[in-house]
């Protein structure tokens, strides 16, 4: 690994390889070939020689691998910025910050799966008419959700704000989990809890009723709330 130490070394003391060769008396082949990867094993007199010309010791020249940063090509670059004036390093850092925003924003969008959004259509007060909803897709890394509810009222999810999306699971909620029920007609996001053998789907904004079933079949679960989006 003596190339990467010698990469960041020379590019930490803007150096070029001839001027690694004027300092340390070493060939500038010899270094070329160490430096492009041609010779992996290089003499132990060479080795001496760089680590007392870089002030480091040979162990640190050799077996670190915390040292193994730069590659050849990162290696102008750094060069290449230090050798820039006030203007050149500004535009360099502006493009690198573009192309490293541009970056993760490509490697954020392969992650990400489509699922469906339902947008509530019409007045919403407790619940929603999720059969009429318009549907769009929504992208999004979180690998469970299966659906996803835009938030068009705040009598419908009051612990979010109108925009927000809230990301389904399709599951059956656990105790003290809020979810997404339907009678068939409306869908009502609820806090779900038992009391014995009862069932609550308790009321969030205090608009609605608490809904309490003898057995769970009496509703169908659309899912459960694992995230929301916020807009």
């Amino acid at each position: 690994m003596i190339w990467n130490r010698m990469y960041e070394l020379m590019a930490e003391r803007n150096m070029s390889i001839q001027d690694l060769s004027d300092a340390s008396g070493i060939p500038l082949e010899t270094l070329r070939n160490i430096y492009y990867k041609k010779v992996k094993d290089p003499k132990v007199s060479t080795i001496f020689r760089l680590a007392q010309t870089f002030g480091v010791s040979m162990d640190n020249l050799l077996g670190d691998e915390k040292y193994a940063k730069y590659d050849a090509d990162e290696v102008e670059v750094i060069r290449n910025y230090r050798s820039c004036g006030h203007h050149g390093k500004s535009i360099i850092k502006l493009v690198s910050r573009f192309e490293s925003t541009a970056a993760k924003k490509e490697r954020e969008g392969e992650s990400k799966h489509r699922i469906p959004c339902l947008i509530p259509v019409g007045k919403v007060d407790d619940g929603i008419y999720y059969n009429t909803c318009n549907v769009v897709d929504e992208y999004t890394n979180i690998e469970a959700a299966y659906l996803s509810i835009e938030i068009t009222s705040n009598y419908f999810a009051p612990a979010y704000c109108m925009g927000d999306h809230i990301l389904i699971e399709n599951r059956f909620p656990e105790e003290g989990e809020r979810a997404v029920f339907t009678d068939g007609i409306r869908a009502y996001f609820r806090l779900f809890e038992r009391d014995g053998d009862k069932y609550i789907l308790k009321c969030l904004n205090g608009r609605g009723k608490d809904i309490f079933l003898n057995r769970m079949d009496e509703m169908d679960c659309i899912g459960t709330c694992i995230s929301v989006v916020r807009k």
